[in-house]
């Protein structure tokens, strides 16, 4: 009779139990990359003895914009020093526990999975970007442009009025991201900035002359809802 037997990669319930706790905690704030996950989870690590190293950070790439779709993976390991020798008996090894975890913008899918440690070296996240931000004075200088836009004005056009009548952040901030959408004489424009679930939308429209600018709302701006976009702005 031929034999065989199948191990489990190392860890036990009280890794598992770290790994579930780890993954809650970095699924909020909610992260936009998976360097962001990897900064939480060494930020927020309370390992009780034990030691967190991120070994893997991948970025997953998506088709469209669906929050409930995948966009990072993480392969954390848990490293448990052996005690102190005893006297007696057995000495208990040191233990290294490692799990890959998938992550949208809801944050964990599922639960971690504990996997064999691959033969990696720990990565450190880069630093986090400059915030942006929407200017003060944002909100007053978009309707002013929007206004004295061409009747029929090019996309090129409205793009140079932004630059050169949008009030510009602060130097230890970057600027927002812009969308324009042009049809015609219906100008359509959007500055958002932030990520996650924390985004400031400014949105301006200029439809059969009539100029409209003002903020969505958290939720309406986040992926999934309306969407910060100058398609949402002519849509107002």
């Amino acid at each position: 009779m031929l034999l065989t037997s199948c191990s489990s990669p190392p860890g036990d319930a009280e890794t598992d139990r770290q790994a579930n706790t780890l993954a809650s905690a970095i699924s909020y704030p909610r992260q936009d990359s998976a360097a962001g996950f990897a900064r939480a989870a060494l930020a927020v690590w309370k390992g009780n003895g034990a030691q967190l190293a991120v070994l893997d950070m991948q970025e997953i790439p998506r088709t469209d914009l669906d929050p409930a779709k995948q966009f990072a993976h993480l392969v954390i390991r848990i490293h448990r020093p052996a005690p102190e020798a005893p006297k007696f008996g057995p000495r208990i090894e040191a233990l290294n526990a490692c799990y890959g975890m998938d992550f949208n913008f809801y944050g964990i899918i599922g639960e971690p999975e504990r996997i064999s440690c691959p033969d990696k070296a720990p990565v450190t996240p880069p630093p986090p970007t400059p915030d942006t931000i929407v200017p003060d004075g944002a909100e007053a200088a978009l309707r002013k442009l929007l206004a004295a836009l061409p009747p029929t004005p090019t996309d090129a056009q409205v793009r140079d009025a932004l630059d050169k009548e949008l009030p510009k952040p602060r130097a230890d901030h970057l600027p927002p991201a812009v969308d324009v959408r042009v049809q015609g004489e219906d100008v359509g424009v959007s500055l958002r900035a932030g990520s996650g679930d924390d985004i400031s939308c400014l949105t301006g429209s200029r439809v059969r002359g009539t100029v409209t600018v003002g903020w969505l709302s958290r939720i309406e701006a986040m992926p999934g809802e309306r969407g910060c976009s100058a398609g949402t702005a002519l849509g107002r």
